[in-house]
């Protein structure tokens, strides 16, 4: 648990603050970044737009679990 003293002119006020918990991977976000990859006729395979894809850790709900 992460507490947060306010310091005002006269007082001090201790908050508390329950962070939730994030995943990892996704950072709460719930998506991530895939890269994709494209092929050209003379130069092989290059990178192409990255792909937002649900996260497979949190099943897309952003939080640890």
């Amino acid at each position: 648990m992460n507490s947060i003293e306010v310091s005002l002119p006269k007082a001090s006020i201790p908050i508390e603050i329950q962070l939730p918990k994030l995943c990892t991977r996704c950072l709460g976000s719930g998506e991530q970044l895939a890269m994709q990859s494209a092929v050209t006729y003379d130069v092989g395979s290059i990178r192409y737009k990255d792909k937002k894809v649900k996260c497979e850790a949190c099943k897309g709900t952003g939080r640890a679990g």
